[in-house]
């Protein structure tokens, strides 16, 4: 094996065992009320929310049952504190 072929798979290895990049955000919003990151549901807030932080929940309906699987605040935001 010459020394290219072992850098190129040296390179491919060191990327396989990098840890996946997180997306998560510490402002999630479900609704359109506040200014932060937008979710149409509440899960989706969740999902996307880093542990520790807290998710707003705007005025609305939300026909889901969300499932919370991590440390963080779940927050109904006050009707008539809309941001348009």
């Amino acid at each position: 094996m010459t020394q290219r072929h072992f850098a190129m798979l040296f390179a491919v290895l060191a990327l396989a065992i990098l840890p996946v990049q997180s997306w998560a955000v510490s402002n999630a919003v479900a609704g359109k009320c506040k200014a932060g990151s937008q979710y149409t549901t509440i899960q989706a807030a969740i999902n996307a929310a880093d542990p520790g932080s807290t998710v707003q929940v705007c005025p609305g309906r939300y026909p889901e049952i969300p499932t919370i699987s991590k440390n963080l605040t779940l927050k109904g935001v006050a009707s008539g504190t809309t941001m348009w």
